[in-house]
């Protein structure tokens, strides 16, 4: 699988306040991220918790790492890059997975930060945060569908 070059951003916010960006492919369907719905929400009542051991990679790259089979069928999240890239004086952390179901992820770092991440079903998903400790080392979230007035909605990104 590919990593996407050309992913597109939106603005949402962790757990402690700072504002990051989460992506997506340009050709995904995408709502207005600012659309807060509320009627007709339904969540399932799968949710989870597990802990992790994913290091930012000392170099950019494109090298998939598979995640092992319990996180995989806890998560659905196959599979996931994280690395760090310096602009401009700062340095971002993209972490990109594979999902493969609708999931309201949150992934906490060793700075006790959590980036939240909506997932519409089986895709690609990226999230870039800045943190002084990036490490991911759990990562919490619970099955959740779209329902507004009888319509799924496609590609809601969870903002605070």
């Amino acid at each position: 699988m590919a990593v996407a070059t050309d992913i597109q951003w939106k603005i949402a916010t962790s757990a402690k306040g700072k504002y990051f960006p989460i992506g997506f492919a340009p050709d995904e369907s995408v709502a207005d991220t600012t659309v807060k719905v509320t009627a007709g929400l339904r969540a399932a009542e799968s949710s989870f918790g597990i802990a992790v051991d994913w290091p930012v990679s000392p170099s950019i790259t494109t090298k998939w790492i598979y995640t092992p089979e319990e996180v995989a069928e806890k998560t659905a999240i196959t599979q996931y890059i994280l690395f760090g890239l310096s602009f401009l004086g700062r340095t971002y952390i993209i972490l990109q997975f594979s999902s493969m179901e609708s999931y309201h992820y949150r992934f906490h770092d060793e700075a006790d930060d959590s980036y939240p991440c909506l997932t519409d079903g089986a895709g690609n998903y990226s999230v870039m945060y800045q943190s002084n400790k990036p490490r991911i080392v759990y990562i919490s979230g619970n099955s959740v569908s779209w329902w507004l007035f009888g319509y799924l909605c496609t590609k809601y990104f969870f903002i605070n």
